[in-house]
C-alpha cells in the first residue's frame, strides 16, 4: 500500500513520462526534473544486479521515462554515469522488453558519438568516463545475438547489430578504453577453443569478431542470420582495412553454413542451389 505499492509506482512512472512530453515547462521548473530523475535512477538501480526478471514492468516504465528525458533533455542524462552503468548491465536483463529499451537508449547515445574523436569532442561521454564500458557493452550485446531460434526478436537483434557496429569502430580507434586495469582482456570461455587466445585478448576488435564467429558456428538459422547481418553491417560501415585482419573469422561460419546446407540437399537440389 502507499508509496510501496507496485501499481502506484508504475502509475507514477507512466505519469512522469507523460509530463516530460506534454508539460516540459512544468518539468523544467525549479528542481522538478533533477528530483524526478534522481528518483527514477534510484528505482532503476534497485534492479542491478539482477537474478531474474521479476517485477520487470516497473523497471520497464522507469526506463521509458529515461528514454523520454534523454530525448527532450539529453544534457541531464548524458552526465549521469550511475544511470549509464546500470544501462550497460541491463543490456543482459532476461526480459526482452527491458533488453530492447536499454539497447535503444544506449544506441541513441552511441549514434551521437564520433569514434575517431572520442577523447576530444566526446570526452565527457560515459564510454570514456566508465572504464571497460566498451567491453561490457560488447559482451552483453553479443549475448543478445546468442539466442535459440525460439527466442528470436527481430528488433532486439537489429539494435544489437547497430550498437556493435558503433562499438567496433570505437574499439578500433581506442583499444585502450576497452578494458579496465583489472580485466586485461576477455575470459577464455568467451573466445572458445582458440589457439590465438593471447593475440585475441590484446585486440578487442579481434575478440568481438571471434566471439561472433564462434556464435555462428552451431546450427540455428535465426542466430546465424543475425550474425551474418552483423558482419554485413560492419563491412558496409567500416573502412576495408579495418576488417581485413578478421576475414577468416567472418568467412569460416559462412562457409560452414553453406556446407551444412549443401549436405542436407538431395542430389537434384544441389545442382540448382545458388549456395553450391
Amino acid at each position: 500500500s502507499g508509496i510501496d505499492s507496485i501499481p502506484m509506482q508504475k502509475a507514477a512512472a507512466q505519469l512522469f513520462g507523460i509530463f516530460v512530453v506534454t508539460r516540459p515547462d512544468y518539468i523544467k521548473r525549479g528542481s522538478n526534473l533533477a528530483d524526478l530523475m534522481a528518483l527514477t535512477v534510484k528505482a532503476i538501480n534497485k534492479y542491478v544486479p539482477f537474478d531474474d526478471n521479476s517485477e520487470w514492468e516497473l523497471l520497464y516504465f522507469n526506463l521509458v521515462c529515461v528514454e523520454k528525458v534523454n530525448k527532450e533533455f539529453p544534457s541531464l542524462v548524458g552526465g549521469n554515469y550511475d544511470l549509464w552503468g546500470a544501462q550497460i548491465k541491463l543490456l543482459a536483463f532476461p526480459h526482452p522488453w527491458v533488453m530492447q529499451i536499454s539497447s535503444r537508449i544506449i544506441n541513441s547515445h552511441l549514434a551521437s558519438l564520433d569514434p575517431e574523436k572520442l577523447l576530444h569532442q566526446n570526452r565527457d561521454s560515459f564510454v570514456v568516463k566508465i572504464p571497460g564500458s566498451l567491453y561490457d557493452m560488447s559482451r552483453n550485446l553479443c549475448r543478445q545475438l546468442d539466442f535459440d531460434d525460439i527466442h528470436y526478436v527481430e528488433t532486439i537483434a537489429t539494435l544489437a547489430i547497430k550498437n556493435i557496429v558503433c562499438l567496433f569502430q570505437a574499439m578500433k580507434h581506442h583499444p585502450d578504453l576497452c578494458y579496465t586495469t583489472d580485466q586485461n582482456g576477455p575470459d577464455r570461455e568467451e573466445i572458445g577453443d582458440n589457439d590465438n587466445f593471447e593475440k585475441i585478448s590484446k585486440d578487442p576488435c579481434r575478440w568481438i569478431m571471434a566471439r561472433l564467429s564462434n556464435m555462428a558456428k552451431p546450427k540455428g538459422n535465426r542466430r546465424r542470420e543475425s550474425i551474418f547481418k552483423c558482419f554485413a553491417a560492419l563491412c558496409a560501415s567500416c573502412a576495408p582495412h579495418y576488417l581485413t585482419p578478421y576475414l577468416e573469422l567472418i568467412i569460416d561460419p559462412i562457409d560452414r553454413a553453406i556446407r551444412e546446407a549443401s549436405n542436407s540437399l538431395r542430389p537434384e537440389e544441389v545442382e540448382s542451389s545458388p549456395f553450391v
